[in-house]
């Protein structure tokens, strides 16, 4: 297989998991979000890799795309998280985060209370 093949090969998979992605993350269900979004943030990150590695020339960029799609993959998967109350998905950045409330229904997420204060 060719360069070319290979980058259209995968440009179509990687618009059809984007695809997947957006429906998941605007349309699902939250028990769906939450047992999906794993596993597409892993299927992408092996995906990625994939390409890198069969692009690669050499150990050390193989060894650095692995390193880095690895490291992304994990913060990737620490940082998204859903609404309980109404599904919205978020980044949450642990303690940098200031911001605790959910932009669309205005739930807690530190204290899992169902509205925000008076603002």
């Amino acid at each position: 297989m060719t360069d070319g093949e290979r980058f259209l090969v995968f440009s179509a998979v990687w618009i059809v998991l984007a695809v997947i992605t957006g429906w998941l993350l605007l349309r699902a269900s939250l028990a769906v979000k939450r047992k999906w979004t794993p596993r597409l943030v892993i299927g992408v990150g092996v995906l990625l890799l994939g390409f890198m590695v069969s692009v690669g020339e050499t150990v050390t960029f193989v060894a650095g795309a692995t390193l880095l799609v690895a490291l992304i993959t994990l913060l990737n998967l620490k940082s998204i998280k859903f609404c309980s109350g109404c599904g919205a998905y978020f980044f949450h950045f642990g303690r940098v985060s200031k911001d605790s409330y959910c932009m669309k229904c205005g739930r807690n997420h530190k204290e899992g209370s169902a509205t925000k204060g008076a603002a």
